[in-house]
């Protein structure tokens, strides 16, 4: 969340570990690699921008929230995926309307997650075709999850990110990761892993020197809070196996020519050798 400019940030899909590009056909995603077939997903993200105070963003667009979230849930269906993470939907009545237009399609969803005080929830909506699966991992004791699951019970891993790991106005959200396990129906046995996040925004480029350093620092601790979430819900025996994804809208600068990690200040005058990290390389 850039409560500077309520502009829709980049997002991110990583595949940790999977096989090859994907192919779909008949609601059965697969992956051809030479001769044999293996599962995979069709994931997407998108930043939804709908910010409610301190940064509203409903002016920006010419339109009410509910309405916005209509037109973004049903281009979510055009585009067809398998899972679906949106992020910045902290308006509630919004949250209803992606419910409400893409649960028949997306039957499996998480809807809320959140800690108990009166700040904004992390605004991370995530939708699947497929069933989740009940798995252990890590929880947070100081909040609430909440979803459907085609009427089956699920129990997921799901963090948020201490407030002391976020700074400006990220600080009026109550970010956090969580994780699914995602059955595969057409492969039996099959599992998917699915992490998703939101993590800190950079500032604008008017901060006072320091602040983007904090930043990066803060980010770098939530993504911490990211490696142990996937840690704690992968056994170390099928991370080389199965599929595992890390979906969400990072925030993560990893061109290496727009500007340094604030590792060496960019006030420094240090050249490109003297400032070799770039910011993926957390």
């Amino acid at each position: 969340m850039d409560m500077g400019t309520g502009l829709v940030r980049a997002v991110v899909v990583l595949i940790l570990s999977a096989w090859a590009a994907p192919l779909f056909s008949q609601g059965c995603p697969i992956t051809i690699t030479g001769a044999s077939f293996s599962p995979s997903l069709r994931l997407m993200t998108f930043n939804a921008a709908i910010q409610v105070f301190p940064g509203d963003t409903e002016d920006l667009f010419g339109m009410s929230f509910e309405q916005r979230a209509a037109l973004i849930a049903d281009r979510v269906k055009a585009e067809d995926p398998d899972v679906v993470l949106l992020t910045e939907v902290n308006q509630d009545d919004s949250k209803w309307v992606m419910m409400d237009h893409l649960q028949d399609t997306f039957p499996s969803y998480m809807h809320v997650l959140d800690a108990d005080n009166l700040l904004n929830d992390s605004g991370m909506m995530l939708f699947s075709k497929y069933v989740f699966l009940t798995g252990g991992g890590l929880k947070s004791v100081n909040g609430h999850a909440g979803g459907e699951n085609q009427g089956q019970h699920f129990d997921f891993s799901w963090v948020l990110f201490s407030g002391e790991d976020s700074n400006g106005g990220d600080y009026w959200a109550n970010k956090g990761v969580g994780m699914v396990r995602i059955d595969n129906e057409c492969f039996p046995g099959e599992v998917f892993y699915v992490a998703f996040t939101h993590t800190q925004a950079d500032g604008s480029t008017t901060q006072p020197a320091g602040a983007a350093a904090e930043d990066f620092e803060d980010r770098q601790a939530q993504l911490g809070k990211v490696r142990e979430v996937i840690e704690a819900t992968v056994p170390p025996g099928r991370r080389l196996r199965d599929p595992v994804f890390l979906m969400g809208d990072l925030n993560v600068n990893g061109n290496r020519f727009i500007a340094p990690p604030p590792l060496v200040p960019f006030w420094s005058g240090a050249s490109w050798e003297e400032r070799p990290w770039t910011e993926w390389q957390y």
